[in-house]
């Protein structure tokens, strides 16, 4: 699904970005085919219309009985195929030739010649992504080959282009893969003769093969009694679990640095690595399932065949030993000692047998010559997925066979990032279980100091960040293109304002304390109140969301005697003051530009619209509610909300403070607005103070969303977008925001940089 958007959404963007190269690419294409000679042309197409007609009816009778829920799929997924070419079709059209126009116009032996089209194709490869798993290997090659020679019979035909081909291609892949994502692809067991013809050519003739009663979460999964009466179990690795194994490997690889990572590799090497990882295991003197042979299955992929082990997994039995628990781990020691890591010690892997031994299962992640890393993550993993089940205390006394060092080594690694799947999710649940895991292993193994490993390679802010980053790339170099301009543009300007364009912004500091004093029930000093402003705006230079500033003000209302939870509430309120000024602002400068008589015509949005909205709004938080992490934010917003609601009614019975709060906020935004109109000004740009504001708050607005410290590069890019919509020429808007940008956000960090200095030294925060 990830590789056919990619495909479906690079062509498109091509077609959108490039039309005149894709256009000459694809006429060069159809003039290397549009020799060919006219009557074997028309018998191609007629012969390609003919096999589009008939493949839909052999599908349909291939799996017509029992399989309605995927001939339903297929058809939905086919639907939303022709949906998605026909929108996108409008994109693509400045790239499709003449010559394919005028070719798809003209008659054919069978019906017209536009037929099949290219959005056809789309929905046929849409449903054969959809049916193709319920049907033999051999009928899904020849669907699929049947979807490539339709294909490229319509390309040699000059009827369509290979551009929009691949793109409609990918579009129904795509749209395929994503309902079989939604509605659950089958899981697929070859059947119990294919096995068995398989176990014989292995040299392992059986009696009976059947599944287990309940599939294996890694695969399909056999039970076989040999001829000389023992039991078997039997697990195979195909197609699918190859392909989740990749996927999930991928991913790990991008989101997580760990040390388990590894290259993925194939069903047959997958097999063979857990078999030698079981004879070793044993020779070390684990107990594990005995293997007893490896055979290939050539439709389907490989298996491994072991003893059959009585037993239940540990996570099915509720309040296990404490001799049951040391047996987990001391088995797992036995491993480590010959430097082998089981790879995945989830309680499900754990296999409690009849006697109540403990055997280790599924070594299928084990790794040779193991360092101390891998070594570390392993018992880690253990240990969280016990304390997660049966408590802290308990999982780390269990692991006495292992050294206190070995215990200390792992308080880096007791983090959700280096779990497998199930241990995350059984952690998910239960709070603070993770710190009280590392609290009570500093205890036992007596560590004093630690450090948490960096495993976080990938994330959503990350990746925001990154493209934050290539948006704020963007706007350097279309201001380096216009270089000459924009120094141009600067040296023309009229050097008076500058003493203005550089105290006015420091207006905005002074202020901020006010704001900051109002939000308090008690009395603060406004002196070093203001030199706390300034020394958080140094930090909110370097960390996203305001997040250093916002700490050094709640550190410094606590040293003022106020509790941490009513000083966070206190910044909270600030921030939130400073939302309802820009939201009044906004109302205050598009009403005041609607009213004036400039040729700027701004009116509110219609009731209909905002109507509209809320109807959105409320609806995405019905979907976040409907989630468990959503509701989980939601108690966490309802708890900050209830706290700082209560400080507001505190300060309600104190005019004076919400004077001071909301007085603070409007000055500090007055302040960067009226910066900004002198820096025009200064420019000789003539712009009313209302537009000038309007646009200002504007723009703000829609950069506040980006990630960087201080909306760097998407205030600016915001900024200039709205000058030139103004009328304002694009070089001399760009060197109006960069020496805005400059006087109001650059130079004040160095008198920022004082002050916090100042305030770590005499002991405010």
């Amino acid at each position: 699904m990830v590789v056919a958007a990619m495909i479906w959404l690079s062509f498109t963007a091509m077609s959108v970005a490039y039309p005149g190269q894709t256009l000459g690419l694809s006429e060069d294409l159809v003039q290397l085919v549009a020799a060919l000679p006219d009557s074997l042309s028309q018998l191609v197409v007629g012969l390609v219309q003919l096999a589009a007609v008939a493949a839909p009816l052999v599908v349909l009778m291939l799996v017509r009985r029992g399989r309605w829920r995927e001939l339903v799929l297929a058809a939905g997924a086919a639907a939303a195929t022709v949906v998605a070419t026909v929108l996108s079709a409008p994109f693509r059209a400045p790239a499709v030739p003449s010559e394919v126009i005028a070719a798809g116009e003209q008659p054919s032996w069978v019906t017209g010649a536009a037929f099949p089209s290219g959005t056809y194709l789309a929905a046929a490869a849409a449903a054969a992504t959809v049916l193709s798993p319920d049907l033999p290997r051999g009928w899904r090659r020849l669907i699929w080959s049947s979807v490539a020679v339709i294909s490229l019979a319509r390309v040699v035909t000059a009827l369509e282009t290979p551009v929009g081909l691949l793109t409609g291609i990918a579009a129904g892949v795509f749209m395929g893969s994503l309902v079989m994502v939604v509605a659950r692809a089958p899981l697929r067991s070859p059947p119990v003769a294919d096995i068995e013809a398989a176990l014989i050519a292995a040299g392992e003739p059986v009696m009976t093969v059947t599944l287990t009663p309940t599939r294996h979460r890694h695969g399909p999964t056999y039970e076989a009694t040999g001829a000389d009466g023992r039991r078997r179990f039997i697990k195979l690795v195909g197609r699918d679990e190859r392909d989740a194994k990749l996927l999930m490997r991928a991913w790990r690889a991008l989101r997580v640095a760990s040390p388990a990572n590894r290259t993925a590799v194939g069903a047959s090497e997958t097999i063979n690595n857990e078999a030698l990882h079981l004879l070793f295991a044993a020779r070390a003197g684990a107990s594990i399932p005995h293997p007893v042979a490896v055979a290939s299955a050539p439709q389907y992929g490989a298996m491994l065949v072991m003893d059959f082990v009585e037993g239940q997994g540990l996570d099915t039995i509720d309040n296990p030993s404490d001799e049951l628990l040391r047996g987990a781990f001391d088995q797992l020691s036995m491993l480590h000692k010959a430097r082998i890591t089981h790879g995945w010690p989830s309680l499900h892997h754990i296999w409690v047998r009849p006697d109540q031994t403990v055997s280790l299962i599924d070594l299928r992640w084990a790794r040779f010559s193991a360092t101390e890393s891998h070594l570390a993550q392993d018992l880690a993993g253990m240990l969280i997925a016990v304390a997660a089940a049966h408590g802290v205390t308990r999982s780390v006394a269990a692991a006495s066979a292992f050294s206190a060092q070995q215990l200390g080594a792992t308080l880096p690694l007791i983090q959700p990032l280096s779990l497998d799947p199930e241990t995350r999710a059984a952690v998910r649940g239960t709070k603070d279980l993770l710190s009280e895991l590392r609290t009570e292993i500093q205890r036992v193994a007596q560590v004093d100091t630690y450090e948490m490993a960096k495993l976080e390679r990938l994330s959503f802010r990350k990746l925001i960040v990154f493209v934050a980053t290539l948006l704020l790339a963007t706007v350097l170099v279309v201001l380096l293109g216009n270089i000459n301009e924009i120094w141009a543009a600067i040296t023309e300007a009229n050097p008076a304002y500058l003493p203005f364009i550089f105290v006015v912004p420091l207006l905005g500091y002074p202020a901020g304390a006010i704001s900051l004093m109002g939000a308090v029930p008690r009395p603060i000093a406004f002196l070093p109140t203001t030199e706390v402003m300034f020394a958080q705006a140094f930090l909110n230079r370097f960390t996203p969301a305001n997040a250093g500033g916002m700490a050094l003000r709640t550190r410094y209302l606590q040293r003022n005697g106020i509790p941490l939870v009513n000083s966070a509430s206190s910044v909270a309120i600030t921030s939130a003051a400073a939302g309802v000024v820009q939201v009044v602002l906004a109302l205050v400068f598009f009403t005041w530009v609607g009213s004036s008589n400039s040729a700027i015509n701004v009116s509110l949005p219609a009731g209909m619209l905002l109507t509209v909205v809320a109807l959105v709004l409320l609806a995405v938080v019905g979907v976040v509610y409907a989630t468990a992490r959503g509701r989980k934010l939601l108690r966490y917003l309802r708890v900050n909300l209830a706290s700082a609601f209560r400080d507001l009614r505190t300060l309600a019975h104190q005019p004076s403070k919400l004077l001071l709060l909301f007085t603070g906020a409007l000055a500090g935004k007055l302040a960067s607005i009226i910066t900004f109109a002198l820096t025009i000004d200064a420019f000789g740009i003539s712009l009313s103070f209302a537009v000038v504001g309007a646009m200002y708050i504007t723009a703000t607005t829609i950069a506040s969303a980006a990630p960087t410290p201080g909306g760097v590069g998407a205030i600016e890019a915001a900024l200039i977008a709205g000058l030139v919509g103004l009328g304002v020429e694009p070089g001399e808007a760009a060197a109006i925001v960069l020496v805005f940008r400059l006087f109001s956000y650059w130079l004040p960090i160095l008198p920022c940089w004082f002050f916090l200095a100042r305030v770590q030294r005499s002991d405010l925060v």
